[in-house]
């Protein structure tokens, strides 16, 4: 006969990381700046958005993450992000995170590079308008 074996799994609740909804109307993508819509749900966020859409809450960190799934979002600690070791990081017109600070839009710091494989993310500053 067939046997089961069910498998115990542990979950740690780790208060860096959200699960939210994606409601972008696409992918989101590992390592992309999501603010939070009106209804609780993410978007990617953008520089050259409304202050809402440049309000950055977290940084998604699946690989990738479709449309109307929940998934995690790192709100503070190290991802994976190839970059320059000390350089802050900051929301881009594009919804990614970028070295070089915008020039108009929205300021929204997002971090800083720990290594040239490691970025430390702090989501807690508010955009300035540029």
């Amino acid at each position: 006969g067939e046997s089961v074996t069910d498998e115990e799994v542990t979950i740690i609740d780790d208060p860096s990381v959200l699960y939210l909804v994606n409601d972008d109307g696409g992918i989101i993508a590992y390592g992309e700046p999501v603010y939070i819509n009106g209804d609780g749900t993410v978007s990617v966020a953008q520089s050259d958005g409304t202050l809402e859409e440049s309000s950055v809450i977290a940084v998604c960190i699946e690989t990738t993450l479709i449309d109307g799934a929940t998934g995690r979002f790192r709100v503070f600690g190290k991802i994976e992000r190839a970059g320059t070791p000390g350089a802050m990081g900051y929301l881009s017109a594009t919804g990614t995170i970028t070295e070089t600070a915008p020039i108009s839009g929205y300021l929204v710091p997002i971090g800083r590079q720990v290594s040239t494989t490691e970025f430390f993310v702090t989501t807690v500053q508010a955009p300035v308008e540029l």
